[in-house]
C-alpha cells in the first residue's frame, strides 16, 4: 500500500464528496444503514456449530454468513498470488524467512512484548464484570504490535493502520463464548485494537468488497479506496461514503514513530456483563507517557521495531485501559465507520497494562 497522502484524491473527487456529505445530511434517507433495534427473529448466531446468543441490540445482516465465505475465498487468492509455499520467502528488511503463508490480517509484527495488566481497585460496580470483576489483581500478558497492510514486506515509513493484540493468562472464570479451538475450557482473554477509532468498511459485506478490490484488483491503497467509495456513491449510500473516506483520513494522518507512544481503539462494541441487555462499551489503550522519541533513520524499514526496542530496553512503558460506554441508540453497533464521540461519552480508567524493561 502506498502513502495515504492529503492530495490522495483529485480535487474534483474531494469537492464530490464534500457534496454528497451535504447531501446526505439533507436527505439522511438516502443511507441506506440499518436501524436499531434487532428484529427478534436473529437471536441466535452459529459459530462452528455452537448457538450463540445475540444481544438485543445486535442484528445479523442478511448474507452475512454467505459473504465470510466468500471473504475467506479473497484471502485464500491473494495468498496465492503473494506467497509461494514451496519456496522460502524473504520478510524484506527483517531478515526473517518463512515458508508458506502467514496471518492475513496484521502480518507484519513491530514486536511482541511481556507484560501485566492490573486491575483498578476502586472500579465502579458496573464495570465489576468479567476479568475487571478481579479488582486489584495483575494478569501476566503477551502484547503484539503490528502493521495492517496484508502485505508483510512494506516498509514502516508508507503509512498504515497499526494493530495492538492482548493476550491476558489465567483467567480461570467461566467465559460467555465457548471455546472454539478446543474442548478443554480457555483460561485466556484476548483484545484486539486498531490505531484509529473507525474502520473502512461499515459490515462483512463492505469488507468482503473492499478486499476485493484491495487485494485482487489493484495494490495501491488510494486507488482502492477512490474505486470503494465511487461504487457505494453510485449505489446511493452517500453517508456511508462519506464516513469511509473519513476513516481514510484517519489512517493517512496516524503519524506513528513508536508503537509504545500511540493510542489505540476497538472500533468494534463489546458487551460489558451478562444477559442479552448488558451495557455496550469500547475500549481504548492510551500511553501512559510519550514513546521514544530519539532521531530515527527513515530509510530504515522497520523503525517502529527499532525504536520500540531502543524504548523497553532503557525505560519500562505502560497504558491506561480505558473503557467507553455507549450513552444512546445513537451511537452504533453495527457500523464500523461511526466513532462514538468521547464528549458525549468519555473514556474511563479501568486498568492499566505495565511492559517492564525486556
Amino acid at each position: 500500500m502506498k502513502k495515504i497522502k492529503g492530495s490522495w484524491f483529485p480535487i474534483f473527487a474531494s469537492a464530490g464528496f464534500f457534496v454528497i456529505g451535504i447531501w446526505y445530511f439533507v436527505n439522511p434517507s438516502m443511507d441506506s444503514s440499518p436501524r436499531l433495534p434487532a428484529s427478534q427473529e436473529q437471536r441466535f448466531v452459529t459459530v462452528s456449530g455452537i448457538q450463540i446468543p445475540l444481544h438485543n441490540q445486535e442484528v445479523v445482516p442478511e448474507g452475512e454468513a454467505q459473504a465470510i465465505v466468500a471473504l475467506n475465498g479473497v484471502v485464500a487468492e491473494f495468498f496465492k498470488n503473494i506467497y509461494r509455499p514451496t519456496q522460502p520467502n524473504t520478510d524484506i528488511g527483517s531478515g526473517l524467512t518463512f515458508e508458506g503463508t502467514r496471518r492475513s490480517a496484521h502480518p507484519k509484527p513491530n514486536g511482541c512484548l511481556n507484560a501485566q495488566i492490573t486491575i483498578n481497585s476502586d472500579l465502579a460496580e458496573k464495570d465489576r464484570v468479567g476479568l475487571f470483576s478481579k479488582v486489584g489483581q495483575t494478569f501476566p500478558a503477551i502484547a503484539r504490535f503490528s502493521s495492517g497492510n496484508p502485505r508483510p514486506n512494506q516498509p514502516d515509513k508508507v503509512t498504515d493502520n497499526r494493530g495492538f493484540g492482548l493476550k491476558v493468562f489465567g483467567i480461570t472464570d467461566e467465559h460467555l463464548l465457548p471455546n472454539l479451538m478446543g474442548d478443554e475450557p480457555s483460561q485466556t482473554q484476548d483484545f484486539a485494537m486498531n490505531g484509529t477509532d473507525s474502520f473502512v468498511t461499515k459490515d462483512v459485506e463492505g469488507y468482503h468488497r473492499f478486499e476485493q478490490i484491495a487485494l485482487l484488483e489493484t495494490t495501491d491503497l488510494n486507488d482502492a479506496a477512490f474505486r470503494y467509495m465511487k461504487e457505494l456513491s453510485l449505489q446511493f449510500q452517500l453517508g456511508l461514503a462519506l464516513r469511509v473516506f473519513n476513516a481514510f483520513k484517519k489512517i493517512g494522518n496516524l503519524k506513528a514513530t513508536n508503537p509504545l507512544g500511540i493510542q489505540y481503539w476497538s472500533i468494534s462494541a463489546f458487551q460489558h456483563g451478562r444477559g442479552k441487555d448488558a451495557p455496550l462499551v469500547k475500549y481504548s489503550l492510551l500511553p501512559c507517557g510519550g514513546g521514544w522519541v530519539e532521531p530515527f533513520d527513515l530509510n530504515d524499514p522497520n523503525f517502529l521495531r527499532t525504536n520500540m526496542q531502543k524504548h523497553i530496553t532503557q525505560k519500562p512503558a505502560c497504558f491506561s485501559f480505558l473503557v467507553q460506554d455507549q450513552t444512546n441508540l445513537s451511537n452504533q453497533i453495527e457500523d464500523l465507520t461511526t466513532a462514538w464521540r468521547d464528549d458525549y461519552s468519555p473514556f474511563r480508567e479501568l486498568a492499566r497494562i505495565h511492559f517492564p524493561l525486556q
